[in-house]
């Protein structure tokens, strides 16, 4: 359990590290959503690839690890696209708090398909952690477009959630850390079938557009196979609420990354405030 934690706290710090490089490699390498999500999934893969064949995991590519990975994949990058859509709308302090709608959708999945459980003062830290996120995006202006796009993405990753751990448990192997790890390369490995979705983006794959999102999938990488590896140790629901601190680590390296989005008067006061708040409801959730 404690691992799990740990590892999805280490994978929620290099997913807000993600957030804030999308709007960078978008500005620095002159790229759409489009390409971005296309070429970042597609190297990945290709850094994948190698350690398919290292680990021997071509045996585990069995329908049933096959068929969650496809649908991973697929509510994966239709979440990121909306998530990134948001992003470039606005910025990554101000759409990203909107995923915790995310937390009650991803806990009803989990009583109904996993079979998790909560007790009553889970159930009060989690709205506590709803409440209080919402009320830390409300510190900001957010569009009626930026917020539809954050509530599709929230859907989108709640099924993912689900998808992956059902993925994970249908590998053959004892090591619940290592199922983690292995599903997140036959995962990435899947991305490759996107190459021909490069040539129908304005971007084609070259040196250029490799480089420029090579910070991005790497940051991408880690994140997600940490986080994957603590909800196969922790459970999906606990993942989540340690996820729920993004909101703290967005407001951090957005005032790292982007000063200016934060210079509105009691702006970062009010961020701060709730991200504290956001704290002791996880720790309620644990006590």
């Amino acid at each position: 359990m404690s691992l799990g934690i740990l590892l999805v706290s280490c994978g929620m710090l290099l997913q807000t590290l993600t957030y804030c490089l999308v709007k960078e490699t978008g500005r620095r390498g002159q790229l759409s959503v489009a390409a971005i999500l296309i070429n970042a999934h597609l190297l990945m893969g290709l850094i994948c690839l190698p350690l398919l064949f290292i680990f021997k995991l071509t045996s585990h590519f069995t329908v049933e690890v096959v068929g969650f990975g496809a649908l991973v994949n697929l509510s994966y990058l239709v979440g990121q696209f909306f998530m990134f859509s948001a992003i470039n709308r606005s910025d990554a302090s101000a759409a990203s708090p909107y995923l915790i709608l995310k937390l009650p959708l991803v806990a009803l999945l989990s009583v109904i398909v996993m079979h998790e459980s909560l007790s009553l003062q889970q159930l009060i830290a989690l709205a506590g952690i709803v409440l209080l996120s919402l009320f830390y995006s409300n510190a900001v202006k957010i569009s009626m477009q930026v917020l539809c796009l954050v509530l599709l993405s929230a859907l989108c990753f709640a099924l993912c959630d689900i998808f992956v751990i059902k993925a994970a448990r249908a590998i053959a192997i004892d090591n619940s850390m290592m199922q983690g790890f292995f599903t997140v390369i036959i995962c990435d490995v899947l991305f490759l079938a996107l190459l021909p979705c490069v040539w129908l983006t304005r971007s084609k794959l070259s040196l250029h557009t490799i480089k420029a999102v090579t910070p991005l999938s790497l940051c991408w990488l880690g994140g997600v196979a940490t986080i994957i590896a603590g909800f196969n140790l922790a459970g999906i629901i606990s993942g989540n609420i340690i996820l729920s601190l993004r909101a703290l680590c967005a407001v951090i390296l957005v005032a790292l990354f982007f000063r200016g989005q934060l210079s509105a008067p009691g702006r970062f006061t009010l961020k701060s405030v709730a991200a504290a708040g956001l704290c002791a409801c996880v720790a309620l959730y644990y006590v």
